[in-house]
């Protein structure tokens, strides 16, 4: 008879992945238990995904800064290449009156330990070349990057599985109770996260959304770096010579057969507010264009990681709205300290559920 794991982790993305693996490192024995693959949901899919710490909203500084001082080395300690490149992070604006929340922004990164400033002028078109005369200023956060999450994710499970973690795949959970776990559960399962708790008669304040991606075959060098904007749902990142992959928030939406799939006038919103910010893309062309990944979203977009009195414990976290990716290091850890140890580490206290009492 297979002995209990002490801790199970339901979910198979970055955080389930990096959690378990942070587990097993101290000395615990895990199983982790995913109804799909290794990244089949959100920490899966197309391109790359940023890492940033730029634009956070203030509570989540303290494990940004955190994360932001691992990703660097998360590769070399992983052992394998996640694709990890320094690019840094300009949030951009066209308008004059965001220059104070630009300099607001500057102040509370730096104060957490991230470096940043606001550029515009000479300086900002030193950055990026290719910007449209309009856009202003922005405030610069050059330790801000990017990574290939699909890769990252794996990566980080067969780490997990060599350091002893069970993959239990093909594996849907329908029960806390068919967990076979002695000191805790973790539920890092998206949007599933909700619909487990239910079970035992929990409720979070979740809703589901896919987010759309639009890679588009564009030449030229624009841009050099990871772009965000303050007024404009925009993103974007070149994937190389000949690709950029703009994102930022624009949605699929359920179609007539019930499948989920893109709308052309929100791809041709995405190209528009892309091509506003750099002139070079106006003539770009759309070669895949999916909304195939759901993404778990709160009320006040920040996540949701906290401790649930069950027998045993379990912990959670969800809730990510579509930028928990860059957090995942920094939070895993925390998770497995707090798991272990029984002490919520103090940046985690802002994720409590409590705060939609």
């Amino acid at each position: 008879m297979t002995a209990k794991a002490d801790f199970g982790v339901v979910g198979a993305g970055i955080v389930g992945c990096l959690a378990a693996w942070e587990l097993a490192r101290r000395g615990h024995r895990v199983t982790v238990h995913e109804a799909e693959q290794i990244g089949a949901g959100a920490s899966g899919g197309l391109g790359s995904r940023g890492v940033r710490a730029n634009g956070r909203d203030p509570r989540e500084l303290a494990v940004a800064a955190e994360a932001l001082g691992m990703w660097p080395q998360l590769g070399e300690t992983l052992g394998a290449g996640i694709g990890w490149h320094q690019t840094g992070h300009l949030l951009l604006t066209e308008r004059p009156d965001d220059r104070e929340e630009l300099a607001n922004i500057a102040g509370r990164q730096s104060d957490a330990g991230i470096e940043t400033t606001v550029v515009e002028g000479t300086e900002l078109k030193a950055l990026e070349p290719g910007l449209a005369p309009e856009v202003l200023a922005a405030a610069w956060c050059p330790g801000d990057g990017v990574a290939a999450h699909t890769a990252t994710t794996q990566i980080v499970a067969a780490a997990a599985t060599e350091a002893g973690v069970e993959f239990r795949l093909k594996n849907p959970v329908s029960s806390l109770d068919a967990i076979d776990a002695v000191d805790g559960i973790l539920i890092a399962a998206n949007q599933g996260t909700a619909e487990l708790l239910r079970l035992i008669d929990r409720a979070l304040p979740l809703f589901p959304v896919w987010p759309q991606v639009v890679m588009a075959e564009a030449e030229g060098r624009s841009p050099q770096t990871l772009i965000g904007h303050v007024h404009r749902r925009l993103v974007v990142k070149r994937m190389d010579a000949h690709t950029v992959m703009i994102t930022g928030g624009r949605l699929g939406a359920v179609q007539p057969d019930g499948s989920v799939g893109v709308e052309p006038s929100e791809i041709a919103a995405t190209l528009g507010d892309a091509s506003s910010v750099f002139p070079e893309l106006v003539d770009a062309t759309v070669t895949v264009a999916v909304a195939d990944r759901s993404e778990s979203v709160t009320p006040d977009l920040v996540p949701i990681v906290d401790r649930i009195e069950h027998d045993p414990p379990v912990w959670i976290a969800t809730g990510w709205s579509g930028h928990g990716f860059a957090l995942a290091p920094a939070v895993a850890r925390s998770i497995a300290s707090w798991m272990s140890d029984g002490e919520r580490p103090g940046p985690l206290a802002p994720f409590s559920v409590e705060r939609f009492d």
